[in-house]
């Protein structure tokens, strides 16, 4: 869990500093735009320090302990975030779109695979 809050990190200053230019661009996309995204990893950065400091945690020792429940609470804000955004999504346009961005997300880790990493170039 902890991997996976680096990498979202890290894509998430990728999209909001190094890309300022498709900000326009997203507001035609079905996704959440880069403010949302921010929120969502703010909220999954503030989960374990609320944790820690609603139960006088400090120590590492303490913190190991407490990672399984900081765990299960990023877990839940996952499934509320995603599932909340199908809702949505069917809400305002329909199950057959919130399907399709449901696909896009499962399907994105692997599809970024393959557009980030170089293909062996033919040649002729």
């Amino acid at each position: 869990m902890f991997l996976g809050l680096a990498a979202l990190f890290v894509r998430q200053f990728g999209h909001a500093i190094l890309e300022p230019a498709c900000h326009d661009e997203e507001k035609l996309l079905l996704g959440y735009n880069t403010r949302n995204k921010t929120m969502i990893v703010l909220t999954y950065t503030a989960i374990p320090i609320v944790l820690m400091a609603r139960g006088g945690v400090w120590s590492v020792s303490e913190f190991a302990a407490l990672s399984n429940n900081i765990a299960l609470q990023w877990w839940y804000w996952t499934l509320i975030v995603v599932f909340g955004r199908v809702l949505f999504l069917t809400w305002k346009h329909s199950f057959g779109i919130a399907m399709i961005w449901f696909a896009k997300l499962v399907t994105d880790p692997f599809t970024d695979i393959v557009a980030y990493f170089p293909r062996p170039t033919q040649h002729a």
